[in-house]
């Protein structure tokens, strides 16, 4: 069992009155009033007769779990800024991050600059002060954290640490008991380097070592190859004990639009064939990573810092060109559906929020040289943001009871250490788009089945038994919402602002947010699966 270090957090006696409660069943909404208790919902109903240190009233609000996130990218973010307010502010209470492959643990004895490569989307200006999954899970429970915490080992480091050992091929590389501990599964990435080229066969191998957790996975391509990928996942949701869990659900690039709903159907039908396999979505038509991870893999087949030295000779750029001018490589996107989000060097911050074709007409160069420039002048740490979906497939995997909502994001605030570049809007305002604009707004949802998709569903993927519905004896982890004003503020052009309409968010009892506002006080931790 994890250890949390602070002393145990002093909770007062909170009781919220007269709120509209969705309990995260999906069923329908009743009034009444909710008392919080040491950390735990105490007594839900008729409440008239407590009393508590606080009092809220919750007349207007709609009272419902704590939103918990199941993909997202906070390993680090939290870790240099506690507050994580993008996602507290949301509504947020619980985060499984550790996800598509890339974790700050293990740690290599050499080569960190690759290490630091591999992981540019989720970097953060952090000391890492650990070696293994013991380490890093002290270092997340030495202090409050603004969310829960649900951390994966991601397999793709795994493997990265294994060549750095000198143990290159699928099968040298293994997940010891140990690295599991305290963790809630194993995330793969296979659009990315070095399991993108890895057969089946040793992903099943290593997935064994997640029997009684989750694998979370990053589809090997979920463009062309999406239905092929998602028969992929069905195969590793064979492993006995495991429950396979399809990352960011899409279909992207102009071709493929519309395959959502295969895509959709084909799950369907596994999961009446008794198969345990679920997908999440977030409510944006663009997704987000490193621009290094769209070349080719006979460059990032080479490693981080082999890639950079390819780009470097005429006769490789000038290959990659060919490819690219064909569309096969190199974000293979017109350069103004490419914004360029955060780079690592003060040099190119000018570049932040610009498309590949601003950015191009800036330099006097073609966008395809423009966008190698960049990689080469910011080391490859570059995070670009990606227009590649349609609304309609979009607002399929939205809708569908299989699905939960995601961000895909990483913990920032609008000031502080956590504060930089132009990060995909969904980081502030995925949950509060979802209920906004596409429950209140457009009608896609009944409000106690949007509920469920932000809750209970999430909830019972990973195996939380005691958070994702409001139970009396369950945590207080409660957000209370306006339903009529929630709603995402961040855009691509200003994504540090946080949303509105959350007005209470509880975590572990602690009132984080009040009245729309960061209260100061952060209650969340590590949780542990054994709890």
């Amino acid at each position: 069992m994890l250890e949390f270090s602070v002393a145990t957090l002093s909770h007062p006696t909170v009781l919220i009155r007269n709120a509209l409660i969705l309990d995260g069943t999906g069923t329908e909404g009743f009034r009444g009033d909710i008392l919080l208790r040491d950390g735990r919902i105490a007594r839900m109903g008729d409440c008239r007769a407590e009393s508590a240190a606080l009092v809220v009233d919750a007349d207007g609000l709609y009272a419902s779990p704590g939103f918990i996130d199941p993909h997202g990218h906070s390993d680090l973010t939290l870790l240099a800024d506690a507050r994580g307010l993008s996602k507290l502010s949301q509504g947020i209470t619980t985060e499984a991050c550790g996800q598509c492959g890339m974790t700050p643990f293990p740690v290599p004895e050499s080569d960190l600059p690759e290490f630091r490569g591999s992981l540019s989307y989720i970097w953060a200006p952090v000391d890492l002060t650990w070696r293994d999954t013991a380490g890093y899970l002290r270092a997340l429970a030495a202090e409050p954290r603004g969310v829960n915490l649900c951390p994966f080992l991601g397999a793709n480091t795994v493997a990265l640490v294994a060549a750095t050992e000198g143990r290159t091929e699928p099968e040298e590389v293994y997940v010891e008991p140990d690295e599991l501990r305290g963790l809630w599964g194993i995330t793969f990435g296979l659009g990315y380097e070095p399991l993108s080229q890895w057969p089946t066969e040793a992903l099943l191998a290593l997935g064994r070592a997640a029997a009684g957790k989750m694998i979370e996975l990053h589809l090997r391509n979920e463009g062309g190859g999406l239905l092929e990928s998602i028969e992929e996942a069905l195969l590793l949701s064979r492993i006995p004990g495991v429950h396979v869990e399809i990352a960011h659900l899409k279909a992207a690039m102009d071709s493929n639009w519309g395959k959502m709903s295969s895509a959709l159907a084909r799950i369907e039908e596994a999961n009446r064939a008794g198969v345990r396999i679920g997908f999440n979505a977030y409510p944006y038509t663009a997704g987000s990573t490193f621009l290094a991870s769209t070349l080719p893999s006979w460059i990032l087949g080479k490693g981080h810092a082999q890639a950079l030295a390819m780009l470097r000779e005429p006769e490789m750029r000038a290959r990659l060109r060919e490819e690219h001018a064909q569309g096969k490589s190199f974000y293979s996107l017109p350069p103004e559906r490419v914004l360029v989000a955060q780079v690592s060097k003060e040099k190119w911050k000018w570049s932040e929020g610009l498309s590949l074709a601003q950015m191009a007409e800036r330099l006097g160069a073609s966008p395809f040289d423009a966008a190698v420039d960049l990689l080469l002048g910011n080391e490859g740490q570059v995070t670009s943001i990606f227009f590649t979906m349609c609304e309609e497939d979009v607002r399929q995997a939205l809708a569908h009871p299989l699905g939960s909502i995601c961000t895909d994001g990483l913990a920032y605030c609008p000031d502080g250490p956590t504060a930089a570049g132009k990060p995909h809007p969904r980081c502030y305002g995925a949950f509060p788009r979802f209920l906004g604009r596409y429950v209140r707004d457009t009608g896609l949802l009944p409000w106690p089945e949007a509920v469920r998709k932000c809750t209970s569903l999430p909830a019972s993927r990973l195996g939380l038994h005691d958070r994702g519905l409001l139970r009396e004896g369950y945590a207080a982890d409660v957000v209370l919402f306006d339903p009529e004003s929630i709603i995402d503020m961040a855009d691509y052009s200003a994504p540090h602002r946080l949303p509105a309409g959350v007005q209470y968010v509880f975590v572990n009892g602690t009132m984080s947010v009040a009245g729309g506002k960061f209260s100061g006080d952060l209650g969340g931790r590590p949780l542990d699966p054994l709890e």
